[in-house]
């Protein structure tokens, strides 16, 4: 950790944090999760699946989006990542058509007109979309429409997931507290990125045989990851202390530094601080 002490002619020390890393292993994990999704996409545009390549990209563009927790093209982190949950639950609808119509066309029609629809709510109405309900009584219905094994379980486990996740407080005890904590979150979160691939893996027209591939390089990537990389802890305790500060659906972030750095509101939320 680096700190410049900053006297300015008065009284007062301000000791600011210049770098370090934190939480370097789920900066590996999280996004290693979205790699899978190369499979799909590989897939939608040698097959010439223009609707389903398109649907896709939109997924992990956004959930990419999100992830580098920058303002891009000044767009807010939040907005950011209310996208990517507005597009989950479009993504949902659309693997409900698509198993009960079985045409990428009306689907990713139907898909696109929720999706901006659904962007054009206010925003007190998009964070209904943030409930976990919300996304399981979804969930239920591709359950119910589905004739894919894979895709009912990992529906359960997405329901599961969500529910538990629901139930997570970032009320601040102590900061050994607050680091189970958000380890838990981007467990849940990396169990949820490989369960929503798996919902459109098994849409698709890929042999079983690409799953065994995907599970054993997922596998490996992310156990390398875990034995490779030492997370030292860090002193957080100003971060952990103000979690419970950031607005609801906000995305917690990877990189606290980075995320003050580039985003206004965390930037308000995560100050400096001074003694």
């Amino acid at each position: 950790m680096q700190m410049r002490l900053d006297f300015h002619g008065t009284h007062y020390i301000n000791i600011v944090i210049i770098d370090y890393d934190m939480n370097k292993l789920y900066q590996v994990m999280y996004p290693g999760a979205y790699l899978p999704w190369g499979v799909l996409l590989m897939h939608y545009l040698f097959q010439f699946d223009v609707f389903h390549l398109l649907a896709c990209v939109n997924y992990v563009g956004l959930a990419m989006a999100t992830l580098t927790h920058m303002e891009h093209f000044n767009v807010p982190v939040l907005k950011w990542g209310r996208m990517l949950v507005i597009s989950e639950v479009c993504l949902v609808l659309r693997l409900i058509l698509f198993s009960t119509t079985r045409s990428s066309f009306v689907s990713v029609l139907c898909m696109s007109i929720l999706w901006m629809v659904l962007y054009r709510l206010p925003d007190a109405q998009q964070m209904l979309l943030m409930n976990a309900s919300v996304h399981s009584v979804l969930l239920l219905f591709l359950i119910s429409v589905s004739t894919s094994i894979v895709q009912e379980c990992a529906s359960i486990v997405l329901i599961c997931v969500m529910l538990y996740r629901k139930k997570m407080s970032f009320t601040y005890i102590d900061d050994d507290q607050m680091r189970l904590v958000l380890s838990d979150h981007f467990r849940l979160k990396i169990v949820e990125a490989y369960m929503i691939f798996l919902l459109e893996w098994s849409s698709s027209s890929l042999h079983w045989s690409s799953l065994l591939v995907v599970v054993v390089l997922s596998s490996a990537f992310q156990a390398y990851a875990y034995t490779s990389i030492v997370d030292v802890p860090e002193n957080l305790h100003d971060f952990y202390h103000n979690i419970w500060r950031l607005d609801p659906g906000y995305p917690i972030p990877l990189n606290f530094m980075h995320a003050r750095a580039n985003c206004k509101l965390a930037k308000s939320v995560f100050k400096p601080h001074n003694i």
